[in-house]
């Protein structure tokens, strides 16, 4: 029998071997092989009868490894149509699909373990043992202590296997819900179509109907999983579903320990973990008896994967839900077009939620900037009045660091990062940051072209938002929540701690756009809302629109109505004329959308090609021919994509339908390798978002 097998290998390929034993099924499960000089650990991904390469050039494998699969069936075909559809490489998608280590676990990791003696063994071990009060599984010790300990106690017999697993016990304590949720639930519950699109607005209780929806799959004796986009966001749902449904939920996300990630996967893959609460990698994970899949904040970018590969954990997991047969519920306030598109269409039933829950929707007020101010001059006593109720503020801006543009006034220099031309931003470390290359310059205090002038800043980032909040506020503390101040989880604690806080101006990113309900804020400053609408991105607006509307949420979710402020240079724009209107802000963007063949009247991708300036010298070269019912543009460059001195080109194809864009993508792409050196990079996005 011939196995192809994941191996991490130069190619990125599955490679070939062989085995004398036929009646073996090998899938899914992790095989030693030789490698070179050397031993490594592999999966085994397909299986056949016969081969087309030379017999004797194939190597034998030397052992396979436990006894049960790794990854199970259902889920190699669930990767292998993910690898078809984006273009990945199955090699690339299945070694990124797991936590760092886990291939080479040589344990069976499905078993569990107790305590039959404590003597003659050293302190750390002892240690083990008497943690052991009751049958734990195997996965769970190696989080905490080290492998070689636990392999030596399951050797001397001092932890062997426990017998079968008892039943689930939890005591669920479901909150009640209000006429308008019940309505979602049961709609939800019965809708004829998989996938579900629960369109609710900010603060009308969407978590409450996903706990009811994991209260139903459990009790099937069935696993869920619940992604969110942001890693911030899974403490407080991990909280939240904790205690409506009594079963503590795991965690898949990059913020774990290594230990933590593999422990927490096999959790998921044998069937202990009945909740798993991830970003996008954990859509990757292999589950056990997965009954339902609900994806929080379903329009949010941040399901977007670029690096190493290009995928969409969103469309991803619908795939998923389709082959498994199971339902998939979207959630948004503000859903994508693709999304309402599907609904138009009648291929996703929808329902919409549009009141909150125990509360009003806050009202909005358009407010012109006013020059050589930061925040306008109405605004200053309406923050007072919040701080002397006791109540929070939220300034909110978009963009981080002090300054975002750095200018000579006497020749027009800007200072701009060497690695990919965008412009540094001044940060109150005393250095110039490019945001998109991670470089860290000295700041120049002489225009470093003309040395005539010093270099003035402009454009207002949350540290210089947070500097003018402690002048205007000094007896109120100020709180900045963005990445240069905290990570993910730093900033749910954060947050957690306002409830007991006196009143607070609170400035922050798009960190706390997205799930967050903070006691006591009943008003919120959009500082600047305009940098979405001059984005190169066909999106933009729709981005923006979604930001706003998401960052107003975040007001007003008690018994007080909230009032949010939006300072523009464009107030008669149609996004802002249209913020309360969603409906026919999407029909203005349908229409724009239809009218410049863009999707989801289309279906789009894109070939990024990177490199070294020396090495694309023969790009002008590349003439791609018409190919039938596509359109194809490029290559132009594309100055978003430069990154750490390398340029970038991008090549952009449409189609009215999926199949002949996806030929069309490989073709120009063979056609790129057959004329660049080996040294340039070709990216590819399928149903692109035009950004490498």
């Amino acid at each position: 029998m011939y196995l192809n097998i994941a191996l991490p290998n130069f190619t990125n390929k599955l490679l070939t071997y062989q085995t004398k034993d036929a009646s073996y099924d090998y899938l899914g499960y992790r095989v030693v092989v030789p490698f070179g000089k050397k031993q490594i650990v592999g999966i085994v991904i397909s299986q056949h009868s016969t081969c087309s390469i030379d017999k004797s050039k194939i190597k034998k494998i030397i052992k396979p490894l436990g006894t049960s699969p790794l990854l199970p069936p259902e889920h190699i075909t669930f990767l292998k149509k993910l690898a078809d559809y984006y273009q990945v490489s199955m090699n690339t998608l299945v070694l990124k699909s797991l936590p760092p280590g886990i291939i080479s676990e040589d344990v069976h990791c499905n078993d569990d373990f107790y305590e039959t003696a404590l003597s003659g063994h050293t302190p750390a071990m002892r240690k083990i043992l008497e943690t052991i009060e009751k049958p734990a599984a195997l996965y769970v010790l190696m989080a905490s202590f080290r492998q070689d300990m636990i392999k030596k106690l399951i050797y001397e017999g001092c932890l062997i296997k426990s017998e079968a697993k008892e039943r689930l016990q939890y005591k669920p304590a479901l909150s009640q819900l209000n006429t308008h949720q019940t309505n979602a639930l049961e709609y939800l519950r019965n809708a004829p179509s998989l996938v579900r699109l629960l369109w609710g607005i900010t603060g009308s209780g969407k978590t409450e109907i996903y706990a009811h929806l994991i209260h139903d799959c459990i009790k099937q004796q069935k696993q869920v999983l619940l992604l969110v986009p942001e890693i911030s966001l899974t403490p407080q749902i991990l909280l939240k579903i904790t205690e409506r449904i009594g079963i503590k939920p795991i965690t898949i996300h990059s913020h774990l320990s290594t230990k933590q990630r593999i422990a927490h996967t096999l959790q998921a893959r044998y069937g202990h973990a009945h909740i798993i609460i991830g970003t996008r990698s954990a859509l990757l994970a292999p589950i056990h008896n997965l009954g339902l899949i609900i994806v929080d904040e379903e329009h949010s970018d941040a399901f977007r994967q670029d690096a190493p590969f290009f995928y969409s954990a969103k469309d991803a997991a619908i795939i998923r839900s389709a082959l498994l047969n199971i339902p998939i519920v979207l959630g948004s306030a503000t859903p994508s077009l693709e999304t309402i598109h599907n609904v138009h269409n009648e291929k996703y039933n929808c329902f919409k939620l549009l009141s909150r829950f125990h509360a009003k929707s806050p009202n909005i007020h358009i407010l012109p900037i006013e020059k050589n101010t930061i925040i306008s001059k109405q605004l200053i006593p309406i923050v007072n009045e919040a701080l002397n109720k006791n109540q929070h503020v939220m300034l909110y801006i978009g963009k981080r660091g002090y300054a975002r543009v750095s200018s000579c006034h006497h020749c027009g220099f800007q200072l701009r990062c060497s690695g990919c031309e965008r412009l540094m931003v001044k940060h109150t470390d005393g250095l110039m940051h490019c945001h998109h290359c991670e470089i860290k310059e000295k700041q120049p205090i002489d225009c470093p072209q003309c040395h005539q002038a010093e270099l003035s800043h402009f454009g207002a980032g949350s540290q210089q938002i947070a500097e003018v909040a402690t002048q205007h506020w000094p007896n109120h503390p100020v709180v900045r929540i963005d990445t240069d101040s905290m990570n993910t989880l730093n900033a749910a604690k954060a947050l957690k701690t306002l409830e007991q806080s006196p009143a607070t101006i609170i400035v922050g990113t798009q960190m706390l756009t997205k799930g967050h309900d903070i006691h006591r804020l009943n008003t919120v400053i959009v500082i600047n809302a305009d940098h979405g609408l001059y984005a190169p991105d066909f999106r933009s607006e729709e981005k923006l629109f979604a930001e706003i509307t998401q960052v107003a949420g975040r007001s007003g979710r008690r018994d007080i109505i909230g009032d949010v402020y939006i300072q523009t240079m464009q107030p008669n724009h149609h996004l802002y004329m249209n913020i309360t209107n969603p409906e026919a802000f999407y029909q203005h963007l349908f229409e724009r959308r239809k009218t410049f063949l863009l999707p989801p009247y289309v279906h789009l991708a894109c070939l990024f090609i990177v490199g070294k300036k020396q090495h694309l010298k023969k790009i002008n070269q590349i003439i791609i021919p018409k190919i039938n019912h596509t359109e194809i543009t490029g290559p132009l460059f594309f100055p978003p994509g430069i990154k750490q001195g390398k340029e970038c080109y991008k090549i952009m194809i449409t189609s009215h339908c999926r199949i002949t864009r996806d030929q069309a993508i490989k073709y120009i792409e063979a056609i790129c390798i057959g004329k660049l050196p080996k040294y340039v990079q070709l990216l590819k996005q399928i149903d692109s978002h035009l950004s490498p």
